[in-house]
């Protein structure tokens, strides 16, 4: 993911129908993705297969995005599709105990945040501007729900909280997961509405009245 030379555009590394496939692909993966915690916050009567066919598809979205940014060595993409698409993996295998750091499907999903995370440290170094600004944020709400992870994985540690900020604490996942995802997003959006930015340019520019 870079800056396009002398345009001033920023998306996935590379420009034309290449990077629109990645970014348009990588959108929808983060856009899917998202329901689950959306859902969550909400409280709303939704069907639980629903979100979780819809959170698959964001995870086979993530490989396609991980496949055509290796195409065009975009590693910021990859790594972030492959945390996306880890992080459902995670979801999809057993975890009896629950708790994050004593199951394989835990630990998967603790490398997935990692990723994402990664991803944001990969896009801060090799872009300027708001896309580093964006890629800097993502980065650190990538670490602290990392870290966070890891303190309520810890079950004495979570135990040991009052009553109060033990609500707290287990309220947190959702709108943490979802704010991380929508600023992924933000980092293809330039690639994905480029056409529409286009498209009201010329019909600015070929408007009989201004």
């Amino acid at each position: 993911m870079t800056e396009t030379a002398g345009t001033g555009e920023t998306g996935p590394r590379g420009d034309g129908s290449a990077a629109r496939a990645t970014a348009v692909s990588m959108t929808a993966a983060l856009l899917a993705t998202a329901v689950a915690p959306v859902v969550e916050l909400a409280g709303g009567d939704v069907s639980a297969t629903a979100v979780r066919l819809l959170g698959l598809l964001g995870a086979v979205l993530a490989v396609v995005s991980v496949v055509l940014g290796q195409r065009r060595k975009d590693l910021p993409t990859m790594v972030l599709g492959a945390g996306i698409a880890l992080g459902t993996l995670s979801g999809e295998l057993p975890n009896p105990s629950g708790v994050v750091l004593v199951s394989p499907a835990g630990v998967l999903f603790l490398v997935a945040v990692a990723l994402v995370a990664v991803a944001g440290v990969l896009v801060a170094a090799r872009t300027v501007r708001w896309p580093r600004a964006v890629g800097i944020l993502l980065a650190v709400l990538g670490a602290l729900r990392l870290g966070y992870l890891v303190c309520i994985g810890y079950t004495p540690a979570l135990l040991a909280l009052p009553q109060d900020s033990l609500g707290v604490a287990l309220a947190l996942p959702a709108p943490l997961a979802l704010l991380v995802l929508l600023v992924a997003a933000l980092l293809f959006a330039p690639v994905v509405f480029a056409p529409v930015g286009r498209g009201v340019r010329w019909l600015w520019r070929t408007a009989d009245v201004r």
